[in-house]
């Protein structure tokens, strides 16, 4: 876990819960707002949609946990993900970024380095 394994440099201090949940009863406790913190992580398929982290209204924000809510970024994800024009979208999805770290809803620790790949014959994807 590299969170673990960069901790102490930085100073961060961090028990590790040891038992295991289920995802029912986790999204339960997030939900209630049962923690003082949590650690968790998503990604976006090739098509960029993150409307339900981000978005402000709880029914399309179904995991917002956070109540986040900025109506800039909830126009720039709806403006974004109509957008067929990767090069034009770039830009608002680095707008969105922008303002979602100066907002610091959550506290970013870790970015995985992951590369995706298809095959250009496929379409849609």
């Amino acid at each position: 876990n590299p969170l673990f394994r960069f901790r102490n440099p930085i100073g961060i201090r961090i028990s590790q819960c040891n038992s295991v949940i289920n995802t029912a009863s986790f999204i339960d406790v997030i939900v209630k707002r049962e923690f003082d913190g949590f650690i968790m992580g998503w990604s976006t398929g090739a098509k960029i949609d993150p409307t339900i982290y981000w978005n402000s209204d709880p029914a399309k924000g179904l995991f917002n946990f956070v109540s986040y809510a900025n109506s800039v970024v909830d126009s720039l994800i709806d403006v974004g993900v109509t957008m067929l024009n990767r090069k034009k979208a770039k830009k608002i999805w680095n707008e969105f970024q922008r303002i979602v770290y100066q907002d610091q809803p959550y506290t970013f620790l870790i970015v995985s380095n992951n590369v995706s790949a298809s095959y250009k014959r496929i379409r849609g994807v």
